[in-house]
């Protein structure tokens, strides 16, 4: 997939996964083939009522499947890696348990969802196959007082 900054402010940000670029405002996802240079049409777009998708994030592809971090409505909905259109997720992370704040990024890692939370300055961690209102099974964050220093705006694996 070719990346896709859709914020020229957000260029150069570190941890940012845009394999399959967000459009925040539009509350859909739009994908590109790799590739391409110069003006370019997305192949497909994942967007509708029934996606879910209001203001999709950070997004990370495992598995066969797509992970959306969704700030507006504080979930993770997980798609098919090929949905088009206005598909149903498979399945959708959600609150209160999650205590989700404004998820702004995410990663997958084998058997793990890493969820940067802004608003609760940590990130946290999810089993892959997590779905409904379900608690992280950890969480890290910055010790002491809460907004000095420790915003997670992204996740990076190595």
């Amino acid at each position: 997939m070719r990346p896709y900054l859709n914020d020229p402010a957000d260029r150069d940000r570190p941890g940012r996964r845009r394999d399959l670029p967000p459009d925040a405002r539009a509350g859909v996802i739009r994908v590109f083939p790799a590739g391409l240079s110069g003006p370019v049409v997305a192949s497909r777009t994942i967007g509708g009522p029934t996606t879910g998708l209001r203001e999709p994030r950070g997004i990370a592809v495992s598995g066969g499947k797509l992970f959306v971090a969704d700030a507006s409505t504080r979930h993770i909905r997980v798609f098919s890696q090929l949905a088009n259109g206005d598909a149903a997720p498979l399945r959708v992370v959600s609150s209160p348990a999650t205590a989700f704040g404004f998820l702004d990024d995410l990663a997958v890692s084998r058997d793990e969802i890493y969820v940067a939370n802004e608003v609760n300055n940590s990130v946290d961690v999810f089993p892959i196959n997590a779905s409904g209102n379900v608690a992280p099974t950890r969480s890290f964050a910055r010790i002491g007082a809460p907004f000095h220093g420790f915003l997670p705006f992204g996740v990076a694996l190595f």
